[in-house]
C-alpha cells in the first residue's frame, strides 16, 4: 500500500521546524558580547579580551612601534600578540571616558597618544574592535 507523499514527510517537517525554532532561540544569546558593560574592572577585562582576539588578526601591523597613521607614529612598544593588545585595550577602556553611540549598544573610546579607537559593542559576540584609523580623530568624531 502506498501512502501519499505529504503524510510521509509530515514527521520530518515537524522535526526540521522544531530544530529551526530551537536554533532561533539559542543563536541570539550566543551573538551577544560576554559582558553588557565596561563599568567594572572585571567587565573591562572580559570585553578587552574579546575585542583583542577580534582586532589583532586584522590590525596587528598598526600596533608596531613607529607605524604612522593619520600623521601619528605608534608610540610603542610593539604589541606582539593578542594578549598584549588585550592589556592595551583594557587600559583604554578603564582610563578614558567612553561616548555612547546611537542605539545604546556601542560606546567609542579614543586614545589620543596612539591614535587608537576602541569601539565596545555589547550586541555582537566579539564585543567590538580596536584599530588606528587613517582618518585619526576625524574618524573618531564621525562615529555616531
Amino acid at each position: 500500500m502506498h501512502r501519499p507523499l505529504h503524510v510521509l514527510q509530515r514527521p520530518a517537517l515537524s522535526l526540521w521546524f522544531g530544530l529551526i525554532l530551537c536554533l532561533a532561540a539559542i543563536l541570539p544569546a550566543q551573538a551577544q558580547c560576554v559582558v553588557a558593560t565596561t563599568a567594572t574592572a572585571a567587565d573591562a577585562q572580559q570585553a578587552s579580551a574579546a575585542i583583542a582576539a577580534h582586532a589583532f588578526a586584522g590590525h596587528q601591523a598598526e600596533f608596531v612601534t613607529g607605524n604612522i597613521k593619520a600623521g601619528l607614529a605608534f608610540p610603542g612598544p610593539t604589541l606582539v600578540d593578542a594578549a598584549a593588545l588585550e592589556g592595551f585595550v583594557q587600559a583604554i577602556l578603564t582610563g578614558t571616558a567612553g561616548v555612547a553611540l546611537a542605539g545604546g549598544a556601542r560606546t567609542k573610546y579614543w586614545h589620543a597618544a596612539s591614535g587608537t579607537i576602541v569601539i565596545f559593542n555589547n550586541a555582537v559576540a566579539d564585543c567590538g574592535t580596536a584599530f588606528r584609523p587613517t582618518g585619526g580623530i576625524t574618524y573618531y568624531n564621525n562615529q555616531n
